[in-house]
């Protein structure tokens, strides 16, 4: 990856649009992925797992529920892999969706 953030950015935006057709869900799934990955990052910088992560638009939540949420996002992703029985082509989901105001 050339910049820090673009394995976070491209790993939490593909899992949120495999795990859900409605942006609210897509949204939060996204905040839970992003926060695994800063735990990951915690711990391997730091050594030590902070009490509770700061998730984009779900507040401070502990850990431990930043943990058991990001492994039932990775079990629909890897359960939406198998059932499609085979890899996404992600440059067209990426690129497949339309602004509402496109849509009549």
């Amino acid at each position: 990856m050339n910049d820090r953030g673009e394995h976070t950015f491209k790993i939490s935006l593909r899992s949120a649009l495999l795990t859900s057709e409605e942006v609210a869900v897509r949204t939060a799934n996204r905040a839970i992925v992003e926060a695994a990955y800063g735990l990951r990052s915690a711990l391997m910088h730091g050594g030590k797992a902070p009490e509770s992560l700061k998730v984009r638009g779900l507040g401070e939540l502990p850990s431990s529920e930043v943990v058991n949420r990001a492994a039932e996002i990775t079990i629909a992703v890897i359960q939406r892999i198998l059932l499609d029985g085979e890899l996404p082509d992600w440059p067209a989901i990426e690129l497949s969706h339309r602004h509402e105001s496109e849509r009549s």
